[in-house]
């Protein structure tokens, strides 16, 4: 279930996003959509701001364990699963990567900072204690240098673990 408050009214609204549903993170997209990290079903949703229609784009892979998510510049949303996965969703064709992470088991979150040139995304591993950008941006796994993360715009990273 996904519950839409209207601050003025105190009023909730709720969404049913399916049987099995497990909502772990909401975000609003650059379409005005709400789009949802749903764990329960392996699949990102995007339930229109008007209708409340929910749309499902289900994950090729098995139980990525999903968390966050962000947007990047492009309207792509980035996705991260503890489960070792990453993955994207274009807002545009609703088409869905999923990749593995580069250092296996624990991404949780991610997300976008613009860097001049484009985009990075970056995403933490809360069992893994490494933070970085992707391998969509970065081929190396190793901790960006600080002239890495002046350039993207970043401000601060945090690790666990």
């Amino acid at each position: 279930m996904l519950g839409r408050l209207d601050p003025a009214t105190g009023e909730v609204e709720e969404v049913d996003l399916g049987n099995g549903s497990a909502p772990h993170g909401v975000i609003v997209g650059p379409d005005g959509a709400a789009w949802v990290t749903d764990g329960g079903r392996n699949a990102i949703q995007r339930v229109d701001h008007d209708r409340l229609e929910v749309a499902e784009f289900p994950l090729p892979s098995a139980n990525a364990n999903l968390n966050t998510a962000a947007f990047d510049g492009d309207g792509t949303l980035w996705f991260t699963g503890q489960s070792g996965v990453y993955g994207s969703v274009d807002g545009a064709t609703g088409e869905v990567e999923v990749h593995d992470a580069p250092r296996g088991r624990g991404p949780y979150g991610i997300a976008s900072t613009p860097d001049g040139t484009g985009t990075r995304r970056w995403r933490a591993a809360t069992s893994l204690g490494s933070t970085g950008p992707t391998a969509a941006s970065r081929s190396s796994t190793s901790r960006p240098t600080a002239a890495e993360r002046a350039a993207s715009g970043a401000t601060a990273a945090a690790t666990c673990g």
